[in-house]
């Protein structure tokens, strides 16, 4: 496109469209430099979404997980408790 007669150009179509024409030619030069950047950018966001859709399924596991070891902790505290009171009970009535 470097061999365009600008001014021959101008003045057989007019100025306002060979305007519209020489911003089309420069829009369209920087979306196919824009476009392979663009690719790597969008591909770089997709594997980025899919680890943290990966690392989100991993903690909810790991928190459901967590959370059974809490309620049999708790379970098994509230066991104990019953117990200490028990024997503290009969620790009085001996006594």
């Amino acid at each position: 496109m470097s061999d365009i007669n600008w001014i021959n150009v101008t003045q057989q179509i007019g100025i306002p469209f060979a305007i519209i024409c020489a911003l089309g030619l420069g829009i369209w030069r920087i979306m196919r430099w824009l476009a392979p950047r663009f690719d790597k950018a969008l591909k770089a966001h997709l594997e980025l979404v899919h680890q943290t859709s990966e690392a989100s399924r991993a903690t909810t596991q790991n928190v459901k997980e967590i959370r059974g070891l809490l309620e049999a902790s708790h379970n098994k505290y509230k066991e104990l408790h019953r117990e200490v009171v028990e024997h503290r009970a009969k620790m009085e009535r001996e006594s």
